[in-house]
């Protein structure tokens, strides 16, 4: 699962399955209460960036 934090506050927003997202996404953060947009192609960038720098 990736988590999908405040790009200003860096609190958790939501949670989401890799693939499980399609599209854009704009949540408003409870904290601080900015914007936040959020597209699918982000979050699969960020689980391959993930992948290849686990150690294994």
């Amino acid at each position: 699962m990736e988590s999908i934090r405040c790009s200003n506050c860096n609190k958790l927003l939501f949670k989401v399955e890799f693939m499980a997202m399609h599209g854009r996404i704009e949540i408003k953060c409870g904290r601080c209460g900015l914007y936040n947009d959020v597209r699918s192609a982000e979050i699969q960038s960020k689980a391959n960036r993930d992948a290849t720098n686990e150690p294994g």
